[in-house]
């Protein structure tokens, strides 16, 4: 015997009509895999943070962090009442979120509206996410392997994994979902999806055994790995495609092993991945206005929903493998008939569109046509159309195609990639490695770059502005970074975008609105911006519910964007006194004098001071 066979576990092999199955549960490993799978996953999220780590200074992007973070008046620490809000609630989101306000909730508890503290749980959930999707790979192609491999095959098993996950956790399509805010709400989705899947393949795995012991010791990995998809699809539903595939997957196993199906459990995923659809779909329609589609749109015409789904299918089966040029907002999935220019009606029809639908209809007539390429790829197109369908755009008026959304294509092409791997021999081995391993160095150097795109709203709109030509996609290229500098006060700025706007498209409605903005906001904000104005709000609301710490935040905030918002600083240094803080409260009320032309009147002056200097005696002064 070999030393490479010595290294094999002893092992009782029985025959069955599926081939051989060993009895040794297949979960366990001989002890220098396990020592390459630990190493593997340690530079899984050594990687991960690395190419990430500038996003810890990124701020807040005024691209639904507004309405998820800085201005939403539900996000305050952990109490019954916002408990409540988060699992009752169907008007403020388009989505059904409880577990994702939660953990939104959980962030604020420690940091307030400090972005450091999301950016942390970010970064911390990719580096999760890319261990744990390490985990899927590595027992996907486990399951799909020989059983009674070489210990040189399964060290190539490993290393085909831990390359195919890295394509995925070092791909440029990942660094919208990580790099921004409110991408939290994915990363805390596509972590219990992955912890999910983790515990299903290895329940899969270890069922393959045949021991009763094995059996008796998985019999509630069913139970939690059902859990796990539950909180997926309750953080955030970008895993609802998920369900079926639970199903297909334990249909190829026991095809394989001679077991029997699940059917119970991949109907129970179902059940809940429908009752969350259907959640969501009554809360989009119920959603408060700043999230429906703009007032005024058309309906989109059938074709047009047809040509753009099937451009948003071909895309996300072709854009991870060459991911340039990626923007939040691409062209050529929008339709607007009253636009005249270059992204109106003459080029809906462009390139890029009509070749997407071409390479849908190819694959379409490849499946129907070719019984041979049906069986090999058949299973996956299925899965893939399964993850995707929620993105295509079919119910949506205005849609485009986005980053954040290839998360689970993504990883259904790294299986594969992995799969492919697999079947290669010999010297394609290492060429396979070398050049994988200069590929994924591009694809992380390239993250590394696209990550600095959200350092704030200034760097985001300059980019996703750029990556559009004159007249694309209005709403990216003009509206909203005129928008987002009409609420900051910086009029001079937003005028000048509004003017390129109008050079272009002179009778679009929303840019015309936005130019009467201009005016009227300069005399009525004068003083402070529209942004302070809303913080100021809120921390009113929450000084109402005594809530001082939200109130302190928002006030903060307030004061960040107008220094010279000085009743601002007086509601702050009255919340100050509350919170305990007699120093802070002095500065306040101090700088609140500084900016207004008149002195407090002396009754409240005397009530302030008061206050101040009984905290003071009290020794609660913070220094």
């Amino acid at each position: 015997m070999s030393s490479a066979d010595s290294a094999l576990p002893t092992a009782t092999v029985s025959h069955s009509s599926s081939g051989f199955k060993s009895n040794e549960p297949s979960s366990s490993r001989p002890r220098e895999s396990a020592t390459l799978f630990r190493l593997g996953a340690l530079l899984a999220a050594v990687l991960s943070l690395f190419v990430y780590r500038h996003t810890l200074s990124h701020g807040f992007v005024m691209l639904d962090d507004d309405m998820n973070l800085v201005l939403n008046p539900h996000l305050g620490t952990l109490t019954p009442d916002r408990l409540r809000w988060m699992f009752t609630d169907l008007a403020y989101s388009r989505r059904y979120i409880p577990l994702g306000w939660l953990c939104f909730c959980a962030v604020y508890s420690f940091f307030g509206l400090n972005p450091l503290g999301y950016h942390l749980a970010l970064v911390g959930f990719h580096v999760a996410n890319s261990v744990l999707f390490f985990v899927v790979i590595e027992r996907v192609v486990r399951l799909l392997g020989a059983q009674d491999a070489s210990a040189a095959d399964r060290t190539w098993r490993t290393i085909c994994a831990l390359l195919a996950s890295l394509w995925w956790s070092l791909n440029p399509l990942r660094v919208e979902s990580v790099a921004w805010a409110s991408g939290l709400f994915y990363g805390e989705a596509v972590f219990f999806a992955f912890a999910s899947l983790a515990v299903f393949l290895g329940y899969l795995l270890d069922r393959r055994s045949g021991s009763k012991q094995t059996r008796e010791s998985t019999a509630h990995a069913p139970a939690l790995y059902l859990a796990l998809y539950g909180a997926s699809i309750l953080s955030y539903p970008i895993a609802i495609g998920l369900a079926p595939i639970y199903l297909v997957v334990e249909w190829a196993v026991a095809r394989r092993d001679g077991t029997r199906i699940g059917w119970l459990r991949g109907c129970a995923a179902l059940a809940m991945a429908g009752a969350v659809l259907g959640i969501s779909l009554f809360a989009s329609v119920r959603a408060s206005v700043q999230w429906t589609d703009a007032a005024g749109l058309p309906t989109t015409p059938a074709v047009a929903k047809a040509g753009r789904a099937a451009y948003a299918f071909s895309y996300y089966l072709a854009k991870p493998w060459v991911p340039v040029g990626l923007s939040d907002a691409y062209s050529t999935t929008e339709y607007r008939p009253e636009t005249r220019g270059p992204g109106g009606p003459r080029s809906f029809w462009n390139f890029r569109l009509v070749s997407g639908i071409a390479g849908t209809l190819i694959l379409a007539a490849l499946v129907a046509g070719s019984g041979a390429f049906r069986r090999i790829a058949g299973p996956f197109l299925f899965c893939y159309l399964a993850v995707v369908i929620p993105f295509l755009g079919l119910s949506e008026q205005s849609y485009s195609t986005v980053d954040r959304y290839s998360t689970f294509a993504c990883g259904l092409l790294a299986a594969a990639l992995a799969i492919v791997l697999l079947r290669l021999s010999g010297r394609m081995r290492a060429i396979a490695a070398v050049g994988l391993c200069a590929y994924l160095a591009i694809l992380a150097r390239m993250s590394e770059i696209q990550s600095l795109i959200w350092r704030n709203s200034d760097s985001y709109f300059a980019y996703s502005s750029s990556v559009l030509a004159p007249g694309e996609f209005p709403l990216f290229k003009y509206y909203r970074p005129a928008n987002f500098l009409i609420w900051s006060g910086r009029y001079d700025e937003a005028a000048s975008v509004v003017a390129q706007g109008l050079r272009v498209l002179p009778n679009d409605l929303r840019i015309l609105s936005l130019e009467r903005d201009i005016r009227n906001d300069r005399t009525t904000y004068a003083r402070f911006s529209q942004f302070s104005e809303v913080h100021v709000d809120d921390a009113i609301r929450f000084m109402g519910s005594g809530e001082w710490r939200e109130a302190d935040e928002h006030l903060r905030m307030a004061l960040e964007q107008s220094p010279g918002y000085f009743e601002a600083a007086q509601y702050r240094s009255y919340v100050r006194t509350k919170l305990g803080d007699s120093r802070g409260a002095l500065h306040e009320l101090l700088r609140a004098e500084a900016y207004t032309r008149s002195r407090m009147p002396a009754s409240m002056r005397r009530r302030f001071l008061d206050a101040i200097a009984q905290e003071s005696d009290g020794g609660t002064m913070r220094h």
